[in-house]
């Protein structure tokens, strides 16, 4: 069994096997974008929208909007990290922006139209908003339920650490 048919079968979520190993919208296949260790459990992604950014003081950045192009947004949840992934199929290495789940506070989930919102709030006051079209990956809600689970675990192990000390 290769990793990616090993990531598919383990994941919590439903996406197929080439979902992760194709390199038509991204120059790096997803599966190659993890470390060793890393489980991959819901992807989700939107081909003209990426992250609209809501900064402390109130400015909107989209700086991953398109038209169209050959190029698909992600958003990999995995049990260590959410990695947000700008494919670049034209260049020599994607986009990539990680944020572990110490970063976290809050995340939420909403519906517009036909399209999934989910929503997170990290810990420098910033929200970051994606716009989920993928139909072969598991609904928000239930990556929103698994990234909260995560947050819980990180704050739980956080206070059992200041305890011992």
């Amino acid at each position: 069994m290769s990793r990616a048919e090993e990531a598919v079968e383990r994941a919590i979520g439903d996406f197929p096997t080439d979902y992760i190993t194709q390199t038509n919208s991204v120059s790096v296949p997803i599966i190659d974008q993890l470390a060793p260790d890393e489980q991959l459990h819901f992807v989700v992604w939107n081909q003209t929208r990426g992250f609209r950014i809501f900064e402390p003081d109130g400015e909107e950045l989209t700086p991953d909007h398109t038209v169209w192009g050959k190029s698909k947004r992600f958003l990999l949840i995995t049990d260590a990290r959410l990695i947000y992934l700008v494919g670049q199929p034209d260049e020599s290495e994607d986009r990539t922006q990680s944020f572990e789940y110490d970063q976290i506070t809050k995340v939420e989930c909403s519906r517009e139209v036909t399209t999934e919102i989910i929503e997170l709030f990290t810990d420098d006051e910033r929200k970051y908003r994606f716009a989920n079209v993928s139909v072969e990956s598991a609904t928000n809600e239930e990556a929103a339920e698994y990234i909260r689970s995560q947050i819980d675990s990180v704050q739980s192990n956080k206070a059992e650490n200041n305890n011992s000390k």
